[in-house]
């Protein structure tokens, strides 16, 4: 899917067959992250985007870099953001959390760190 991702680091457009944003050392349990550049308590999430490889050589490199955790190859976008903006057409559905969400034309996906605080009951 084509889409226009604006963070504070940097704006990225393209065509994708990859797109996810986390906080975790993994996506979806299938791709593992470096956990030296993952740090689940700093308000940051991960941002990975893989471009659409134009063949098979493209595919390739794509398959090393995500295997080896080397994420500076150009077909990758890998960074740690506090909020996106995605554009992308408003036909292309998306999921939160493994839940459908309907397309829109403008996401945006912003991590508010430590918004929420556990209160334990003293016995």
């Amino acid at each position: 899917m084509h889409m226009k991702v604006t963070s504070k680091e940097g704006v990225y457009e393209g065509d994708y067959i990859y797109a996810a944003l986390c906080n975790s050392t993994s996506f979806g349990g299938v791709l593992k992250l470096d956990p030296n550049k993952v740090d689940l308590n700093d308000g940051l999430l991960e941002m990975l985007f893989i471009h659409m490889p134009k063949d098979l050589i493209e595919l390739s490199r794509i398959a090393v870099a995500l295997t080896t955790r080397k994420y500076d190859d150009p077909l990758i976008e890998f960074h740690s953001v506090d909020e996106v903006s995605i554009e992308m057409s408003a036909d292309e559905a998306w999921t939160l959390d493994g839940e459908y969400q309907p397309g829109a034309k403008r996401i945006q996906i912003r991590n508010i760190q430590s918004a929420y605080h556990l209160i334990r009951k003293k016995h």
